[in-house]
């Protein structure tokens, strides 16, 4: 269209300046005597000027129509290919460690199918998503992405915010990078329900079932019918901690206890934290140890302390688990009651990070171990502190928790010396087992 116009316009200026000509010839005679006629020198000129125009005019308008033409065959933006997209990065500027994330079940990857259509994975956690030319829809709205290759870059505020690579690996099917990340695989198996635990004149425990997990920050859970039959007292039932395949798990604070009114039934659940089984290394539940207490409200004496043990897969499917040591470790202790090996350090959410211990009770009784004095880099702080409680003859893990604020900057990643006191106790008598100082070397 613009082409047209400047040919136009330029055949309009043609057409003016062939009118000016016309008009001065028709008027020379009229004005011989009041003016000199032209020369042909002049005259030709005349033409020259008019010529020059019009090829200018011309020029110009072929330029401006192979600029037209250029932009029109300049490739079309790359288009969004189905597939799948693993997470590389969250930008150039993060520090997270994506690879060591991996290394733990901890992943985070999109799959783009035909037709707008998908789903994002984020540690274990998976939701719907839709996509067109200029977004990607998740469960929070909508996002822009950018796509060079087979990189494909998510913004936010026109910043690099998390980086895909599409890789060449076939993508998994919905729910299964969930259960491969957990590292439970034989959920289906299991058959334990209304299991009878314990029958006193005081109260009956039975495990009603078991629900097992959907997604990474679901738990396994364990559904207990209580029942008081004290007439006059309520009980209360603790869950201190779970062995879970010859392993120690640590329970959840907030809903490790149930109190039931006299002559009264109550269905409760105790769950078992996915990422506390991941941090000790074992798989599926095969053989749980609950170390439970039960205890009067009013009364001081315990109605029971002790464990109870139960089967999700039958008692013919037990399975032990074992730490499998890595080259990096550090033993600190060991003798005949404890060994304790420093493991590595694991990022939290910032300003926390965590010093992480293999504790081993090599006694028959269950253990609380308490670290505490931390000396960082030969600075002494109180921002460092960690507990544990560990079944008897079984193993697991002691955090060390660590919080950097108003430590002078000081990071998980700039640490070199570490020093800390270990104090352990029997968890039944409440007495001193063992006790020591140690400290531990960073590369």
């Amino acid at each position: 269209m613009k082409k047209r116009f400047l040919k136009a316009m330029s055949l309009l200026l043609i057409f003016a300046l062939c009118l000016g000509v016309t008009a001065c010839s028709g008027n020379s005679s009229a004005k011989s005597e009041a003016e000199p006629s032209k020369t042909e020198a002049e005259t030709a000129e005349t033409e020259t000027a008019q010529t020059a125009e019009s090829s200018a005019a011309e020029q110009a308008a072929t330029e401006e129509s192979a600029a037209e033409e250029s932009v029109a065959e300049e490739p079309p933006a790359p288009t969004l290919e189905p597939g799948y997209y693993k997470l590389y990065s969250f930008g150039p500027d993060s520090t997270v460690d994506v690879e060591g994330l991996a290394a733990m079940g901890l992943y985070y990857f999109m799959v783009i199918e035909p037709e707008g259509k998908g789903f994002f994975h984020m540690l274990g956690e998976e939701t719907e998503l839709t996509w067109d030319d200029k977004n990607i829809t998740l469960q929070t709205g909508p996002v822009t992405y950018q796509l060079e290759g087979d990189v494909l870059t998510i913004l936010n505020n026109n910043q690099p915010s998390m980086i895909f690579n599409r890789s060449d690996e076939p993508a998994p099917a919905r729910g299964e990078a969930m259960k491969n990340s957990l590292g439970l695989s034989r959920l289906d198996e299991i058959i334990l329900k209304d299991e009878l635990l314990a029958d006193t004149e005081d109260y009956t425990i039975v495990l009603k079932e078991i629900i097992p997990p959907e997604k990474e920050y679901d738990e396994y859970v364990l559904v207990f019918t209580l029942t008081n039959k004290i007439s006059d007292d309520n009980l209360g039932f603790e869950v201190h901690h779970f062995i879970v395949n010859g392993i120690t798990v640590p329970v959840s604070l907030s809903n490790n206890s149930s109190t039931v009114k006299p002559g009264e039934t109550k269905d409760t659940e105790f769950p078992i934290s996915l990422s506390a089984l991941k941090e000790a290394g074992t798989g599926d539940p095969t053989r749980i140890d609950i170390y439970m207490r039960v205890k009067p409200q009013y009364d001081p004496a315990d109605k029971f302390l002790d464990y109870l043990t139960i089967y999700p897969l039958g008692q013919d499917k037990e399975q032990i688990g074992q730490r499998v040591p890595a080259e990096s470790d550090q033993v600190l202790e060991d003798n005949d009651q404890i060994k304790l090996t420093y493991i590595g350090l694991q990022d939290k959410v910032d300003p926390y990070g965590a010093c992480l211990f293999w504790l081993e009770n090599k006694t028959d009784q269950p253990i609380s171990a308490t670290a505490f004095q931390f000396s960082l880099n030969g600075e002494e702080t109180y921002n460092a502190y960690g507990t544990a409680e560990i079944g008897p003859r079984s193993s697991g893990i002691l955090t060390g928790l660590i919080n950097f604020e108003g430590m002078n900057g000081l990071s998980l990643d700039e640490l070199k010396e570490v020093t800390f006191t270990l104090g352990v106790t029997n968890i039944a008598g409440n007495e001193s087992i063992t006790q020591g100082t140690y400290t531990f070397n960073l590369p």
